[in-house]
């Protein structure tokens, strides 16, 4: 699957770092950094689907959304980053409150050998309207989430620098989730 890039993946040296923390600029952005600071140029991804509605409401309740931070492995003030086990592999994850399913890098599951449930391909919008193309799901993947144990079901995506990224399904399943 060729897949275009979207942006270069902004990588600051230490000398960078230090200059920006000087100057109170964002680490990804070029705007004052203050407590609470969120990019403006944040882009979220639509997940469409294709294939008919009722089947839609049988599996998914409310429409797959992927932002790019997700996508190209950055992290926000709204994500966390964590380690996984998938039988004897280790992942790294990120954990992403304004997501609304899981997704995982598609090498990975092809590597985890993971049983695939066929599904319509649907398209993830990414803001310049290039498509990327979901053909995969993967159900009741057990994963050990900082030696917690969860069941979860799994859509494959090209990510980017992650094995996995969960959203609000599997924070669901936490019950109530307070952060500060």
């Amino acid at each position: 699957m060729k897949m275009k890039t979207l942006s270069p993946i902004k990588r600051l040296t230490w000398v960078e770092m230090q200059r920006r923390r000087a100057q109170g600029l964002c680490f990804n952005c070029d705007e004052k950094f203050a407590p609470g600071h969120k990019c403006k140029g944040l882009q979220l991804l639509l997940l469409e689907e294709n294939y008919d509605e009722e089947e839609a409401h049988t599996h998914l309740q409310g429409e797959p959304e992927i932002s790019l931070h997700a996508l190209t492995g950055w992290s926000t003030a709204r994500t966390m980053r964590v380690s996984a086990k998938v039988g004897p592999h280790e992942l790294i994850v990120l954990i992403d409150s304004g997501l609304t399913h899981n997704f995982i890098n598609e090498r990975i599951a092809e590597l985890l050998q993971l049983p695939m449930v066929p599904i319509e391909p649907f398209n993830v919008k990414v803001a310049n309207g290039d498509p990327l193309k979901c053909q995969e799901r993967f159900e009741n993947v057990s994963v050990l989430l900082q030696g917690i144990p969860s069941t979860l079901t799994l859509y494959s995506l090209p990510l980017i620098g992650l094995d996995m990224v969960l959203g609000v399904y599997w924070l669901e399943q936490l019950g109530m989730v307070v952060c500060d």
